[in-house]
């Protein structure tokens, strides 16, 4: 039924109106969020990472096995002493395999849209950016 009405109205109702219906229930959603702090393991090493939204709880609220895009890079030039960057890093856990993965001597970073992510003393080699920063 919920879906039956939702694109008859998205029909009917202007472009406009429906892009500003749609980030209503968006700002709606995440200001409801129960926000939380985890612990997972992810591509092996043990992170605690801040679920801020309902997309971070999918993605993030779960141990990851070990990535085999990280496996394929470990064979190239992700080295120890290596700089990553992970572009568009949502809770930055890929900014954080990475650092990890090029430690030590190496260092990484991430941009989100998200507020500015708090690394503590033990993440010295990452760096987040917030969008639109001048890196």
């Amino acid at each position: 039924m919920q879906a039956m009405l939702k694109s008859a109205l998205k029909r009917v109702l202007p472009a406009a109106v429906w892009n500003q219906a749609r980030l209503w229930q968006y700002k709606r959603t995440i200001s409801r969020f129960p926000e939380r702090n985890v612990r997972h393991s992810y591509n092996g090493f043990t992170f605690d990472v801040w679920i801020s939204d309902p997309t971070a709880e999918s993605w993030e609220d779960l141990d990851i096995p070990p990535l085999e895009e990280i496996a394929f890079l470990g064979k190239r030039r992700l080295k120890p002493g290596a700089r990553v960057f992970d572009i568009g890093a949502h809770q930055c856990v890929i900014a954080m395999i990475l650092a990890k993965t090029v430690s030590p001597g190496g260092g990484g970073g991430g941009s989100s849209r998200l507020r500015p992510i708090l690394i503590t003393r033990e993440w010295a080699n990452v760096t987040a950016f917030p969008t639109g920063s001048t890196i």
